[in-house]
């Protein structure tokens, strides 16, 4: 592996008038490189994901691009984004449970990230990998009728973003173990 040491050393012994071929070089090695590494990563992607097509979108962290759909007030960075071999776009949440459940919230938060990915580009089908299991969600394809699949829980994050405290609870007890929420929840409990 070269070092810093040495690929200065080696860039200092070339002479002025090669000096433009020699940076050129470099940079179209560079970018080699790197479009080597996309294409792989990529390929791994499609391999965990199982859906035939190209990643065009993945979510990148913190300061990864983020979708904005001012019309319905939803910002969202879906895991991914997936050009399927037909044509069309699918968004992909990734959930790491080991149990392949679907959650109703799971449900929710692909409506409204293909909502707001389509301010961008058009959405035609979501899933949902939870564990090695992907679930094929239904995508109505007219965006307001889709909204209204949403808009409670869209309205509830809303309200909740603003500093209200939101008091929703799950019927089924049993979804206390696995809830996200269960250390922040206020859910009076019986006896008090």
């Amino acid at each position: 592996m070269m070092t810093l040491n040495s690929l200065w050393s080696i860039l200092s012994s070339i002479r002025p008038e090669h000096m433009l071929i020699a940076s050129t070089a470099l940079v179209l090695l560079t970018w080699l490189v790197l479009s080597k590494l996309r294409k792989s990563q990529r390929n791994r992607l499609q391999q965990q994901i199982g859906l035939p097509g190209q990643v065009i979108y993945a979510d990148q962290g913190r300061h990864g691009r983020k979708f904005i759909s001012r019309r319905y007030g939803i910002v969202a960075k879906p895991d991914f984004i997936v050009r399927l071999d037909s044509g069309e776009n699918a968004i992909v949440e990734y959930k790491s449970r080991s149990n392949g459940a679907l959650y109703g919230s799971d449900i929710a938060q692909v409506k409204a990230s293909a909502l707001a990915a389509r301010e961008k580009m058009p959405i035609q089908k979501a899933f949902v990998l939870s564990g090695q299991r992907l679930h094929s969600i239904a995508l109505k394809a007219n965006s307001d009728e889709l909204f209204e699949e949403v808009r409670a829980l869209v309205e509830y994050a809303q309200r909740a973003a603003s500093g209200e405290i939101i008091q929703v609870f799950c019927k089924n007890p049993r979804q206390c173990t696995t809830c996200a929420q269960k250390s922040n929840c206020q859910k009076p409990t019986k006896g008090r």
